[in-house]
């Protein structure tokens, strides 16, 4: 890949990171893919290296920077899917991000599709246009 110029070290860096292999190696990784592509997505790949190679203090302003709203990249939060649930049009994802868990819903369109588990980590996106917020603090 790399010979024909595809530059999927972030990719790399966050499967390592993922599967806690070699710490030292993916947070060299991450470095590297963030310096090539810069991005809200770098940074948050970079953040998981140092966090999950123990380097926490470090990887706290990543993980920040990630968070930050209005850089034209689009709207995401990465996070690890904690609880899925299968309600028969859609599956129901409780994803827990640095800006606190998120509900998912994602329509069950695609027969033989594979969802997420638990545990697996997960950037999600939205369009503003399809997109609503309830307060958690509103009684159901």
């Amino acid at each position: 890949l790399a010979a024909n110029g595809v530059r999927n070290d972030l990719d790399l860096a966050l499967f390592d990171a993922d599967h806690g292999l070699h710490p030292a190696r993916t947070v060299a990784l991450a470095r590297k893919g963030h310096a090539e592509r810069p991005s809200i997505v770098g940074d948050d790949v970079l953040g998981w290296a140092l966090a999950r190679a123990g380097r926490c203090a470090e990887a706290l302003p990543w993980s920040q920077r990630a968070l930050r709203l209005g850089s034209g990249e689009g709207n995401s939060l990465s996070g690890t899917v904690t609880e899925s649930a299968y309600i028969g049009v859609s599956t129901q994802y409780i994803v827990e991000t640095p800006a606190g868990a998120v509900t998912v819903y994602v329509q069950n369109d695609r027969p033989g599709a594979n969802g997420v588990s638990p545990g697996d980590r997960v950037t999600v996106g939205w369009s503003p246009d399809c997109t609503f917020v309830v307060d958690t603090q509103e009684g159901f």
